[in-house]
């Protein structure tokens, strides 16, 4: 059609682990994976998912991905993905360059081997893995925007990647109380 624009089509990727935390009482927790932007690039300084980019014309969600784990993350890492396993946390539409976007977000787990496959890109020069308990101390582009920021210091991180972090801690909270429950059903013998 003449004269229509393509929407631009991102995906997004959370990568999570799972760790003990706690001195005295050991826990498991999981902890998801955010790049840092690098210098040199739009918004240097602003964590993002572990993954981030826009769909080629030819490829659908997955395979975007698989090619965007590749290029951001390492071969290595994205030839042991399991791409299937994908969940699907969040949809958002967004204005980039003027223009209407949609992403979509998925996250992911990881073993300790596959962390220790991680290879940045140049796009990004650190990683912090993060969890429930930082989501307070992160910030947003827009509460930023007219003070600025220091990298080295704070946590900024564009509105809809913090709201789909979210997302994940609570999908997570709510599965663990779940699998709480269910274990509590069979000792008592509720279930059989």
């Amino acid at each position: 059609m003449v004269g229509v624009e393509k929407r631009i089509l991102s995906v997004a990727l959370f990568l999570k682990r799972q760790c003990l935390t706690g001195i005295l009482r050991r826990r498991e927790t999981d902890e998801v994976l955010l790049v840092r932007r690098a210098s040199g690039r739009s918004n240097p300084g602003v964590y993002q998912a572990s993954v981030n980019g826009k769909l080629d014309d030819s490829e659908d969600w997955l395979k975007a991905l698989r090619r965007e784990v590749g290029e951001e993350l390492g071969e290595k890492l994205a030839e042991s993905l399991d791409f299937s396993s994908l969940e699907l946390v969040d949809i958002s539409p967004y204005i980039f360059k003027g223009k209407q976007a949609l992403s979509r977000t998925y996250v992911g787990q990881i073993t300790k081997e596959q962390v220790e496959m991680i290879k940045l890109s140049e796009e990004s020069d650190r990683i912090l893995w993060v969890g429930p308990e930082d989501i307070g101390m992160i910030k947003t582009t827009e509460e930023v925007k007219k003070t600025g920021f220091d990298p080295d210091k704070e946590i900024v991180m564009f509105p809809d990647q913090l709201r789909a972090l979210k997302k994940i801690f609570e999908l997570e909270k709510k599965q663990k109380a779940s699998s709480f429950l269910l274990k509590q059903f069979l000792r008592w013998g509720i279930i059989y």
